[in-house]
């Protein structure tokens, strides 16, 4: 499996989503190894990259 930073990012690039360089460096700079889980779901059905960061 793809380190959860590549797989985010892969998800929304492959989605079609425009993943603007402030959520690029929020995703690969993350340190907290449970918070990446949640953007990683959330970036399945997010309408835009900065979605993935909402909470609930």
């Amino acid at each position: 499996m793809p380190r959860p930073a590549a797989a985010i990012l892969l998800v929304l690039e492959q989605r079609g989503l425009d993943v603007p360089d402030d959520v690029r460096d929020r995703v690969t700079s993350c340190t907290d190894p449970e918070t990446p889980r949640g953007w990683l779901a959330r970036a399945v059905t997010a309408a835009s990259a900065e979605e993935i960061f909402a909470d609930g």
